[in-house]
């Protein structure tokens, strides 16, 4: 009796000793961090939002690159025009036609149809003339005062006038090496019938610079002349250039013109622009 009385007390002692080693899920277990020192990251510095776009220079030109008499001949050009200003007669008149000439083998891209340079930023802009005064092509500006300096003399036909002003000195600047093919297409303007008789146009300016230049107007055949719509072939880089010589350009954008070197050699401002042109 006894020696069970004491094998109960041992298996209850050694019972105890188990759970006391045993660990307890009911208590927390703290871990402690390695004591490394890690320095704090540097904040870096906030960037301050530009305001302005960055300055975009114009591309260096020497200005007489886009001049078209100083242009390499070509078997075949074409002629993009659009017009700048909105009133081309009498005192107040503010009007000119742009025109772009390109030659056939050029690789000038076409510009989106729906693109018009008014609608567009300056920076972009400022890229798209850039692309253009870095491609061999002719640039020609001409204002309405500049090309009839004493008025005109038709109420209904000013627009029509002008341009066919600066077809004309198109033709008489064109660089020849022989036959030489010209297309001739101009922008769209609203109040004009495009169902005008195209062909009684061409065929006055086709009688008009026979009569000023018969020899070279024998070597140059006009293939074709018609009226489109906005952002047809080139059209849109001549809207470009209108965009920048407009008389209601901002400062930003005459000043950047005048960087370029077109004005005064192939945007003709004056009469007497257009008299050096003549005399080079």
């Amino acid at each position: 009796m006894l020696a069970r009385i004491l094998r109960f007390i041992i298996d209850l002692a050694r019972r105890i000793c188990n759970k006391e080693q045993k660990p307890s899920f009911n208590k927390a277990v703290i871990i402690h961090k390695p004591a490394v020192c890690i320095p704090p990251q540097k904040k870096a510095p906030l960037q301050k939002r530009a305001d302005t776009p960055p300055a975009i220079k114009p591309a260096t030109i020497k200005g007489s690159v886009h001049r078209i008499r100083d242009l390499a001949p070509c078997s075949r050009w074409f002629l993009c025009i659009d017009e700048v200003g909105s009133c081309f007669c009498g005192p107040n008149a503010d009007g000119g036609i742009v025109g772009v000439l390109v030659p056939g083998s050029s690789q000038l891209r076409y510009l989106p149809p729906e693109f018009h340079a008014a609608d567009e930023s300056f920076p972009h802009c400022a890229e798209l003339l850039n692309e253009l005064l870095k491609t061999p092509c002719g640039i020609i500006g001409i204002r309405t005062k500049t090309a009839f300096p004493s008025g005109m003399t038709s109420f209904s036909s000013e627009w029509i006038c002008s341009v066919k002003k600066c077809i004309h000195e198109v033709l008489r600047q064109m660089p020849l090496n022989g036959k030489t093919k010209l297309s001739i297409l101009i922008e769209q303007r609203g109040e004009y019938d495009i169902k005008y008789n195209t062909r009684y146009i061409l065929e006055e300016i086709r009688t008009q610079f026979s009569l000023a230049m018969p020899n070279k107007a024998r070597r140059i055949q006009i293939t074709m002349l018609t009226f489109s719509q906005k952002g047809s072939l080139w059209l849109g880089w001549a809207d470009l250039t209108a965009h920048f010589w407009s008389r209601s350009a901002n400062r930003t954008k005459k000043n950047y013109l005048a960087q370029t070197g077109l004005v005064g050699r192939c945007l003709l401002e004056n009469v007497h622009h257009l008299q050096n042109v003549h005399n080079i």
